[in-house]
Formats: structure tokens, sequence, C-alpha cells
């Protein structure tokens, strides 16, 4: 009898361990579909939005784009900061979509629920198509963030979104100058990887 409670305190802890991680993961959509004042402490700069972003971009790059070094455009109301963070987390030299029509890489929407994910990403095809792609991501408890699945829509073509790109402005600069700490310099967007 007492072998059999020492094994359900150890799965009651385990579980309890597990809730507190899936608490912790925001469920957002980012843009958001609808603002609610729960909404107003979700950004898409809060974890886990960037890391989900970035394996997204990198998965892309490699399953469609292979090669080609496309800008991107993330969704919209994604301040320069939103691109900071998602560029720091992917493998390549990442710059983001600056005119209107160019070639690039777009991210639409996100959704997070705890500890699954979804990406909606558009990508130029080599027929001068744009395709829409479901990118499917999951995580376990106190494991990395993975791609499990993408899906490809069978519409023929997507409109592609204007840049969502906006630079800082001087204040903004001048701030972030402050705060990287002694010497004034700025941390820089890329790091060495």
């Amino acid at each position: 009898m007492r072998h059999n409670a020492r094994h359900g305190c150890l799965f009651a802890s385990l579980a309890g361990i597990a809730l507190l991680f899936a608490g912790c993961s925001p469920w957002a959509t980012y843009p958001p579909v609808e603002v609610k004042p729960a909404q107003a402490m979700t950004s898409e700069t809060f974890e886990p939005l960037p890391t989900v972003m970035a394996l997204a971009i990198d998965y892309a790059r490699a399953e469609y784009v292979p090669g080609k070094n496309y800008p991107v455009n993330l969704p919209a109301g994604s301040g320069w900061q939103s691109y900071e963070k998602v560029f720091e987390k992917t493998q390549g030299d990442d710059t983001p979509m600056k005119t209107v029509g160019e070639p690039a890489l777009h991210i639409t929407q996100v959704r997070t629920r705890a500890f699954d994910a979804e990406v909606d990403l558009v990508y130029p095809r080599g027929d001068g198509l744009n395709q829409l792609v479901t990118i499917s991501l999951n995580r376990e408890v106190f494991k990395d963030w993975r791609v499990m699945s993408a899906r490809l829509w069978q519409i023929r073509s997507i409109e592609i979104p204007d840049p969502t790109y906006t630079p800082p402005s001087a204040e903004e600069l001048a701030k972030k100058k402050r705060e990287s700490g002694p010497g004034g310099e700025i941390p820089a967007t890329q790091p060495a990887k």
C-alpha cells in the first residue's frame, strides 16, 4: 500500500510540474483576432512567439526555397524589436522585407497553445505564384520546440502583404544605446553563429 501511495505522490508531483510549464506558455494568436484585457500582457516579442517564428523561417528556407536568401516579413503589427528577437534565433543572415512586391518569406499568423504551435507562412514558388503553408510545431516539458509537420494549401496564389518592418526611431535607438550597458555599444542585431 505504501508503495502505491509513493507512486501516486510522484505522479501528482510530475503532473503539477507539467501543468506549471503548460501555464507558462501563453495561448496567443498573433496578430490578435480580437483584443481582450488578458492579451494586453501578450506581445509578439514574448516567448514562445519569436522562437516559433524563427523555426518556421528556418524550416521554410531549407524545405521550400533552398539556396535563396529571401527577406522576411513578419505579421502585421510587428515592431523592429520583433524582427531583432526572431533574427537572433534564425540560422541565416536574415533581413526584413522593405520593398512592396519583392519576393520574401511572409509569416501571416502565429498560433501558440501551450505545447503546440502553428505558423502560417507564404513563400514564392518557382513558377511565380505564392504558396501558403501551415507549419506545425510541438514541444515537450524540458525540451525545445521542433517542427512536426507542414501542410501546403491548394490555393492557386496568395496575395502577399506589404512590408511590416518599421526601423527604430532616433529616440528608440538612443534608449537602446543607454540600455546596452557600459561603453554605450549597441548589441549586434545578428549574433555570430
